[in-house]
């Protein structure tokens, strides 16, 4: 007959026996629970990578973080940015329109556009025209700025004198638009004037030259 020690080393060998089992199992029930999520996983993944394909290449669009009425000069604040699956109906306005004046109000969420942006057509002074001029200075220029214009015509078409030429002195900017393809500025341009900026803008490179305001540094 056992001994009472023989029967309790016995319960404790099973005992140990079975919980190792129980730790097997439980290691193996938690590898194959990784790796299910991980399958999951890799297949969500590659789904959404799909669709991205399928619905074709991203833009990156500003929007308005609140509403912003006609009149208000944008601050970082304002904006943030987000990825669009297709472009916007204008080009979209990038970082650099952080100090421009909104002319079209804005809704809160809505992509901020190069229409929103600049000073009105009405506001075009009485007697003049709003000429538009194509020059990588409007860049760093803003609606309302005063600028000389400049030409520099091919030497090669135009012999006699200076290639680079005055256009017009003291134009104001009323807008400034800006799109992949490059930056434009529309000058109030005084009527008699209007015939000699045209000819510059069709036939040699326009060049901005920012004017000091008076009373700023």
């Amino acid at each position: 007959m056992p001994s009472l020690v023989n029967r309790f080393s016995s319960v404790l060998r099973n005992i140990s026996i079975t919980t190792t089992k129980r730790a097997l199992l439980l290691r193996v029930a938690a590898a194959l629970l990784a790796l299910i999520t991980a399958i999951d996983v890799a297949s969500t993944i590659n789904e959404l990578h799909s669709r991205s394909e399928a619905l074709g290449r991203t833009y990156t669009v500003v929007v308005a973080r609140h509403d912003l009425p006609a009149g208000h000069k944008i601050v970082s604040s304002d904006l943030r940015s987000m990825q669009l699956h297709s472009p916007p109906p204008r080009p979209e306005v990038p970082a650099h329109a952080i100090g421009e004046q909104i002319a079209t109000p804005v809704l809160k969420g809505n992509v901020v556009t190069t229409r929103h942006l600049g000073v009105a057509e009405a506001a075009i002074p009485e007697g003049t025209r709003g000429v538009r001029v194509v020059s990588d200075d409007a860049r760093q220029l803003h609606a309302r700025d005063v600028v000389d214009v400049y030409v520099t015509l091919d030497p090669d078409r135009f012999s006699g004198g200076e290639p680079t030429r005055e256009v017009i002195s003291g134009a104001t900017i009323i807008r400034i638009d800006r799109t992949s393809e490059g930056s434009s500025a529309t000058l109030a341009v005084p009527l008699d004037l209007v015939p000699r900026v045209a000819f510059s803008v069709a036939s040699g490179v326009i060049a901005l030259a920012s004017v000091p305001v008076l009373g700023k540094r």
